[in-house]
């Protein structure tokens, strides 16, 4: 865009109020740091002056691993009232393929001398849920996570759950949009140490430490984002960042090793083809997730392969329809709710179609439609109720598990938010990111979910 700075002290040398407004009504792609600046301003950042804006964009770069920027901030000679110490935070607009840890921090609270047993200084910070919080502890020197995810009691060192066990009824960090109880601050709790210089946050995007001679440096310029906001909120992914704090699994990162089942390929029906699915049961497995619209879970028993029909390997549930593994194909669909897999006439009466990512879903000669548009009711007879056709999901199951993987980890980040602007950015990011994958995600069952908290 012309007359907009392209790189981070140019900006901080220009009148930002003037920069945002030029900025706001644009869908153009921005400088990074022109973007980090409006994204601070949606979620309702009012920096007083430069040095405030460099210590906020300063912040903004090293949370997410962009050193560029970081550099091009402390090389600029102009002077942070504050600066960033060390942070487990997601910063406002930045999505990753895995869940942001800890997710939103509601309290921190010091504990006491004797916690550690090397006496270091420590600060409990929980997620605000009475009887069910999730409660983590870290140095607060340094930030290194010393206990925690812990649910309902605090955690003695070294203590925590495995992340699998963590995530028995809901990922850690995600809760239905709720907008009441979303539009909210940047920071909403801060705990001062002024003997050591630091100041602890507790925000809606994890937690950080600043240094800074006053005991609440970032206070004042946190407000509630206004709403409703006429301005798109800019989403970006961010490669960078913070370290992870569980394992992760190397292909499908939202989710982590000891979540995955394998079966044995004895257990396999013989009818079951040499595909990558079959490969990916053996040497991958299924994940154990269970969450409001996707439960996954491995076979438990041999699959019924009754008759000389297809066999069907059922591995879980998407928005309460069975989903299954075509054995024969590789295929994974989605089922209707009251289908039956072990039934051999139901099987047999399938009449399952190749997988076909570029017919129109839209065109109304569709006897078997896969995705959950709108726009298809006003094509198809208005009695027509969806979950009775079957729907393809995937190709196969490591492209299903990897829509899978970024499906959760995107959803996770709705836990995290500040505001409704910025939920509708990420809903709308995540169905070009899913299409990368495969070209069914786009307007199907995956993103009907993720509107449907909206």
């Amino acid at each position: 865009m012309r007359d907009v700075p392209d790189d981070v002290v140019s900006l901080l040398r220009t009148d930002m109020a003037e920069v945002l407004q030029a900025v706001s009504a644009t869908g153009e792609r921005l400088p990074r740091p022109v973007q980090y600046a409006l994204q601070l301003s949606l979620a309702g950042v009012r920096p007083a002056n430069q040095g405030e804006w460099a210590a906020w964009l300063h912040l903004c770069a090293i949370a997410q691993g962009d050193q560029d920027c970081a550099s091009a901030v402390e090389g600029s000679g102009i002077a942070r009232p504050w600066t960033v110490d060390w942070h487990h935070w997601r910063p406002p607009g930045a999505v990753q393929w895995t869940d942001p840890l800890p997710g939103h921090i509601k309290e921190l609270r010091l504990l006491p001398k004797d916690w550690a047993a090397d006496g270091r200084p420590t600060v409990l910070g929980h997620d605000g849920h009475r009887d069910r919080a999730y409660h983590w502890v870290w140095d607060v020197e340094t930030g290194e996570l010393l206990a925690g995810p812990r649910r309902g009691e605090v955690p003695g060192p070294g203590d925590s759950q495995p992340m699998s066990m963590a995530r028995s009824n809901a990922m850690l960090g995600w809760h239905p949009y709720e907008p009441s109880s979303h539009d909210r601050p940047l920071v909403t709790q801060h705990l001062a140490l002024p003997e050591r210089g630091l100041t602890l946050y507790a925000a809606p995007g994890g937690v950080f430490a600043v240094r800074s001679s006053a005991s609440d440096p970032l206070g004042p310029a946190c407000h509630a984002p206004a709403q409703p906001s006429a301005t798109p909120f800019p989403v970006h992914f961010a490669s960078g960042g913070d370290a992870p704090q569980v394992e992760r699994h190397p292909d499908y990162p939202s989710f982590v090793p000891s979540d995955f089942h394998r079966l044995r390929a004895e257990d396999l029906p013989e009818s079951v083809g040499e595909h990558s699915s079959r490969d990916a049961l053996i040497t991958t497995g299924i994940p154990a997730v269970r969450l409001s619209d996707l439960t996954l879970h491995p076979p438990r028993c041999v699959p019924d392969t009754s008759g000389e029909g297809n066999s069907l390997i059922m591995i879980g549930y998407l928005q309460y329809g069975r989903l299954v593994i075509d054995g024969s194909t590789g295929i994974v669909y989605r089922m209707p709710s009251e289908f039956d897999p072990s039934a051999a006439e139901e099987i047999d009466a399938l009449g399952l179609e190749p997988f076909h990512p570029d017919e129109d879903p839209s065109d109304p000669g569709r006897t078997r439609p896969d995705f959950d548009l709108s726009a298809m009711y006003e094509d198809l007879d208005d009695e027509v109720d969806f979950d009775e056709y079957v729907a393809w999901v995937a190709p196969d199951l490591p492209t299903f598990l990897t829509l899978a993987s970024r499906y959760c980890g995107v959803m996770a980040h709705l836990g995290s938010l500040n505001s409704e602007a910025e939920a509708r950015g990420i809903i709308d990011v995540i169905e070009f990111a899913l299409d990368d994958v495969a070209r069914t995600p786009v307007d199907s069952w995956w993103t009907a979910t993720l509107r449907e908290p909206m």
